[in-house]
């Protein structure tokens, strides 16, 4: 049986996953790609998005252009990434002074 079949088993997984999403859905792109940007930088946040130009990244961050619906949506699966990704690098610095000397 493939790891992630029966999600809901996880409740944990799917209730950080049911927080991102959400969270990603009701930001704006231009939010999307200023957090990439602080967290990926901007050649990578291009990359992500399928774009050959960092350039154009930073005009999608300013409002002044908009990606192509391609583009966003792989956008707004690398900040979904990204979002669960932090949220359980928070948790665990949370949780690693109970087990400092």
């Amino acid at each position: 049986m493939p790891p992630f079949t029966n999600l809901e088993k996880n409740q944990d997984m799917t209730r950080v996953t049911g927080a991102t999403l959400q969270t990603q859905a009701d930001l704006a792109i231009t939010q999307i790609v200023v957090k990439l940007q602080e967290v990926l930088g901007q050649r990578l946040t291009a990359v992500v998005a399928g774009c050959k130009d960092s350039r154009t990244v930073r005009a999608w961050a300013q409002g002044v252009r908009a990606p192509s619906i391609e583009a966003e949506r792989r956008l707004r699966d690398a900040f979904a990434v990204v979002d669960l990704l932090l949220e359980k690098l928070k948790r665990r610095k949370r949780c690693a002074p109970a087990f400092a000397e």
